[in-house]
C-alpha cells in the first residue's frame, strides 16, 4: 500500500510540477507580448493605467496573472490595439 500511494504521489507531484511550469511560461509569453504591444503602440505603462483607470500596482498585479483582467478591461486594451489581448480570449 505505501509503495502505491507513493508511486501516485511522485505521479501526482510531477505532474503539478509540470502545470506550474507552464503557467509560468504562460506569464512570461504574455508580459513579453505586452511589452511588445507597448513598444509598438508607443505607450508607456502609466497610459495603460489611465485607460484602464487603475494604479500601477493593479495593473503589475494584472500582467503577473493575466487572469484577473476583467472583460471590459480587455475589451478596452483590444480597442487600442493591443494585440496581446487576443491570447486571453
Amino acid at each position: 500500500m505505501g509503495v502505491l500511494f507513493f508511486k501516485y504521489f511522485f505521479i501526482f507531484k510531477n505532474n503539478y510540477i509540470f502545470v506550474s511550469q507552464n503557467k509560468v511560461m504562460e506569464e512570461i509569453y504574455f508580459k513579453y507580448h505586452f511589452e511588445t504591444d507597448l513598444k509598438d503602440l508607443g505607450l508607456k505603462r502609466y497610459t495603460v493605467c489611465k485607460m484602464l483607470n487603475c494604479t500601477m500596482p493593479t495593473l503589475s498585479s494584472r500582467l503577473n496573472n493575466p487572469g484577473t483582467f476583467t472583460v471590459s478591461e480587455i475589451k478596452t486594451l483590444k480597442n487600442e490595439g493591443f494585440v496581446s489581448m487576443d491570447k486571453l480570449v
